[in-house]
């Protein structure tokens, strides 16, 4: 971990998709001098039938207006929309981070 940020779990959103068990861990990246979240960082899960990961990506969710990060995070997930988990990895990214919000504002 870089010096002076602090990264916080809030858990993992777990999924049964048609594909199979799938979870999106959070955790928020946060500066340590203003107390202030930088980042998102997602990491999907995808689990076999016994539970164990098969497939594991980061994604690094900026916080704020800065394009540049918001086009590389885009350009990540762009690249995997044509292959074989392109529907599964949009699908499960957007119902755990509906999940997370909620989970969120409840709080």
């Amino acid at each position: 971990m870089k010096k002076g940020y602090t990264l916080k779990n809030y858990g993992e959103i777990k999924l049964n998709l048609s594909d199979g068990p799938i979870g999106i861990e959070f955790n928020v990246l946060s500066h340590d001098s203003a107390n202030k979240a930088a980042a998102i960082m997602a990491i999907y899960k995808k689990y076999t039938k016994a539970g164990i990961v098969s497939d594991l990506e980061y994604y690094c969710i900026p916080i704020g207006d800065e394009n540049i990060l918001w086009n590389r995070t885009i350009a990540q997930l762009n690249a995997h929309y044509n292959n074989y988990k392109g529907k599964e990895l949009y699908e499960a990214m957007l119902m755990a981070f509906m999940r997370f919000s909620s989970k969120l504002a409840i709080k």
